[in-house]
């Protein structure tokens, strides 16, 4: 990996992390709603939008994970949020998502995306939001590569399990 690429790496894994940690915080202040963060996320990780960025395209360089909400809420969304994204309860009385946690989700699938070689959606697809909560919990604290191991240790088995620690 050249140093663009590592920087790319480093720069996307923050962003990302960002964006996923704020969503709610970020939803309420702008337009008075409280998300449905799974659906945003499911939503974001096959979006052209997180397309662009995995091919690196520059303009994304310079864009906080605020600004890359408010590009797919005008551009994809016609700027009115769709229903789906939108929960009719505050998040903080019926969600026990915690920042930290999101941003390490989202953190966590863009460093298996460059470990890997792949695509966002592809990762996010493969091992899914609930067993990403699910793993926060063991590993947001070891070093990236053990839990990156433990999920493609059994990649081409013809069931895949991601092994309990």
């Amino acid at each position: 990996m050249d140093n663009y690429e590592k920087w790319w790496m480093n720069f996307d894994m923050n962003n990302t992390g960002s964006l996923f940690e704020n969503l709610s915080s970020y939803f309420f202040d702008k337009y008075n709603v409280y998300p449905n963060i799974e659906a945003f996320i499911d939503y974001y990780s096959n979006s052209e939008l997180r397309k662009q960025i995995d091919m690196h395209h520059p303009r994304f360089s310079v864009l906080s994970g605020k600004e890359i909400i408010e590009l797919i809420i005008n551009y994809d969304f016609d700027k009115m949020i769709p229903d789906e994204f939108i929960s009719t309860t505050r998040v903080d009385e019926y969600c026990d998502y915690k920042k930290n946690e999101l941003y390490w989700i989202g953190w966590f699938i863009t460093y298996c995306k460059y470990k890997k070689d792949t695509s966002f959606s592809y990762i996010y697809n493969y091992i899914g939001f609930s067993e990403l909560r699910r793993l926060y919990i063991t590993y947001h604290e070891m070093d990236n590569s053990v839990c990156y191991n433990k999920i493609f240790a059994n990649e081409y088995s013809t069931t895949r399990t991601v092994p309990v620690v």
